[in-house]
């Protein structure tokens, strides 16, 4: 990717700028251009405001810079309701791949994909990428439309790659995960900010989680070394239960902690196991997770310490 034109959407969110990170140690001559609703701070990289809701700027914004690779990593996973969550991660698809059609462009884009596509799987864990998606929340349902536009600009002829990824641990996740959550918790009891009880809820589903590292390798190498294309799951292949996240949390803890199980914060429509398989993207790429669990988790916490 060395002085080639890449293109990263949603560049100020967590994935993009991680991926930011990690491109310009692997390719530091690589000419950077990042899509953002708005910049306080634009490093190592030209910044563009774009909302890619409205096609017009988009098309304009591509027109100007003409990417080899194109990078889609805007969109929410936390929106109030169903108009918001599509135009975020629907309509801001749609209008990238076809502004890429309009103007006459032809660059390899990789689009991130969701474990919340999949849903409610009657498949036997782990799941792999022939595994029908079957959405249980706005969300997956928003993530699962997502990748279908992609694929058919694919049968049309574009080089799209999805990437598929599972539940997301290291520096700087969201506290509106669980994984986020205790660390925050934790880290303001450490602090003496509150009673030393952290708030969960349910914490029996297990789930596949991977280092944000880990996932922004995967990207770069699904760039670069894919074959097939088509949808590839990023994600460790091992379940971990919610319960487990939380003892090892504790075992980081310089505080003794109580737990206080919290009804409120049980989700509607939990799926009781969801790990990936990921073979395909292991044997195409030679991509493997590096970063443990423990370290992962660690690092998540160090991060809300030092907020």
């Amino acid at each position: 990717m060395n002085h080639k034109k890449i293109l990263i959407t949603g560049i100020n969110g967590f994935v993009g700028r991680n991926f930011l990170n990690f491109l310009l140690e692997k390719k530091p001559n690589a000419e950077v251009y990042g899509i953002d609703r708005s910049f306080n701070t634009a490093k190592h990289f030209t910044h563009v405001e774009c909302d890619l809701t409205k096609k017009e700027k988009v098309k304009c914004v591509l027109s100007e810079i003409s990417p080899d690779y194109i990078f889609h990593f805007a969109g929410t996973a936390y929106a109030d309701g169903w108009k918001s969550l599509f135009s975020a991660n629907v309509k801001t698809t749609l209008n990238l791949l076809e502004s890429v059609k309009e103007m006459g462009l032809n660059p390899k884009i990789v689009i991130i994909g969701s474990a919340a596509e999949y849903g409610a799987t009657d498949i036997k864990e782990p799941v792999d990428e022939m595994s029908m998606p079957n959405p249980t929340s706005p969300y997956g349902a928003s993530m699962s439309c997502r990748t279908n536009i992609a694929l058919a600009f694919r049968n049309m002829g574009y080089d799209i790659i999805v990437g598929r990824v599972f539940n997301t641990t290291g520096a700087g996740v969201t506290d509106r995960t669980p994984v986020g959550s205790f660390a925050r918790q934790i880290a303001e009891i450490e602090k003496g900010l509150h009673e030393p009880t952290v708030r969960v809820g349910n914490l029996s589903p297990q789930r596949d989680f991977i280092d944000i590292e880990d996932v922004s390798s995967a990207f770069y190498f699904l760039a670069l070394k894919s074959r097939s294309g088509g949808i590839y799951n990023i994600c460790s292949g091992k379940p971990h239960s919610i319960e487990s996240i939380l003892e090892i949390y504790m075992e980081h803890s310089f505080r003794k902690l109580n737990v206080f199980t919290d009804p409120d914060l049980f989700r509607q429509n939990d799926i009781a196991t969801m790990y990936g398989d990921n073979k395909k993207i292991q044997v195409e790429t030679g991509w493997r997770p590096e970063i443990g669990l423990h370290e992962s988790l660690k690092r998540t916490l160090d991060y809300y310490r030092k907020v």
